[in-house]
């Protein structure tokens, strides 16, 4: 009984003569591919705006090539959008980004409310840790939606109002969980200065932050242009500068006796 014919593996013979598409017996594809094609879904009309191929400088390089018609172009996609959403869907959607990019930046303050044995780490965490997760956070529900939906808000307005709001509602959660959690009957005065004057400063820190993202969605909705986050990170660290000074200078004066 003769063996078995031995599998042929695959060959090792360099010349070009042996590619496939030469051979003409074709290309045939590994069958386990179809498979993982029917698992694959397809990507909604919205995520297909990161993907497209007709921004390109190398295969459209100058502006004036005319597309056609069927191209998404990220153009294209937001002036539908914006045309499609009403101002009062676009009030909803601001009054919901508002309430609840407060609540999301919740766990910069639970990092804040960590303490530790040495000076020099809590001031670290207190002046600069905390205040920069705190105010990332805050805006980092309006950041997205001005990055990959601008078309829910329908002004620069509605981005300083989701910043306002977002650092009061902050500031409440975060004042609830000191006053109640972290600090044991607090005095009257600190209850006082928590509700005055950290509400200010949160409130005013999301706001001033949230006026770069404004001006960014403004830009992006005039020109029809992807927005350009990164020009928003000035008003960013200017809020997180604010906010550590403040957290810095609490510290150090609580430590030499200082009463809030």
């Amino acid at each position: 009984m003769s063996p078995p014919p031995r599998r042929k593996g695959p060959s090792k013979d360099p010349s070009v003569e042996h590619e496939p598409h030469l051979r003409g017996d074709g290309f045939q594809a590994d069958p386990s591919e179809a498979k993982v094609e029917k698992k694959i879904r397809p990507e909604k009309p919205d995520d297909q705006i990161d993907h497209n191929v007709w921004e390109e400088p190398t295969l459209f390089p100058a502006e004036h090539v005319e597309l056609p018609a069927s191209a998404i172009t990220y153009e294209r996609w937001l002036t539908e959008h914006l045309d499609r959403t009403s101002p009062a869907q676009r009030q909803w959607n601001t009054l919901l980004i508002a309430l609840a990019a407060g609540p999301f930046a919740i766990l910069g303050a639970m990092l804040n409310g960590v303490e530790l044995e040495y000076m020099f780490f809590t001031v670290l965490v207190v002046a600069v840790i905390g205040p920069a997760i705190e105010e990332t956070m805050k805006i980092a529900l309006a950041t997205w939606v001005v990055e990959k939906r601008p078309f829910l808000f329908g002004s620069g307005r509605h981005i300083l109002f989701c910043g306002a709001v977002s650092g009061f509602v902050f500031a409440a959660v975060e004042n609830v969980l000191y006053l109640n959690v972290y600090i044991p009957n607090p005095t009257d005065n600190l209850v006082l200065w928590r509700w005055t004057v950290c509400v200010a400063l949160h409130t005013g820190c999301s706001f001033l932050a949230s006026v770069g993202l404004a001006r960014v969605w403004r830009e992006a909705t005039t020109t029809r242009k992807r927005p350009r986050i990164g020009r928003a990170l000035p008003y960013l660290i200017m809020a997180i500068v604010i906010h550590g000074l403040y957290n810095g200078s609490a510290v150090l004066l609580a430590a030499f006796g200082f009463d809030f």
